[in-house]
C-alpha cells in the first residue's frame, strides 16, 4: 500500500479525535498544527501535498497539545519536535546582513 494515504489517514484521525475531545474549528486546529488555516480542509478534499517532515511535525504538534485524558490514536506513532531536525535554509533565503 501507498504510504500517502496512511499518513493522510493518520492526520485525519489526529483531527477527527481531537475536535471530538476539545471542540472548536477545523481552521483553528490547523492553525495551530500546521501554520495553514487550510491543511485540514486540503486533507479532506485530497488537494494538499505534504512532505514526511510536515507530516512528523503536525504530528508532534498534535503530540504536544493532545489532552492528558485522551488516548493517543492506536497505530498512529507519537512523535516529540525535539525528534525533528530542522529543515536546512535554501541557498538565498538567508538574511543579508
Amino acid at each position: 500500500m501507498p504510504l500517502e494515504p496512511v499518513l493522510r489517514n493518520n492526520l485525519l484521525t489526529l483531527f477527527t479525535e481531537f475536535q471530538a475531545a476539545r471542540g472548536g474549528t477545523f481552521g483553528t486546529i490547523s492553525v495551530r498544527v500546521s501554520g495553514d488555516s487550510g491543511f485540514y480542509d486540503k486533507l479532506v478534499s485530497g488537494l494538499s501535498l505534504f512532505s514526511v517532515w510536515r507530516y512528523d511535525v503536525v504530528v508532534a504538534n498534535f503530540s504536544n497539545l493532545w489532552p492528558d485524558d485522551l488516548a493517543w490514536p492506536e497505530g498512529i506513532e507519537r512523535t516529540d519536535l525535539s525528534q525533528i531536525q530542522p529543515r536546512p535554509k535554501r541557498k538565498g533565503t538567508e538574511a543579508s546582513a
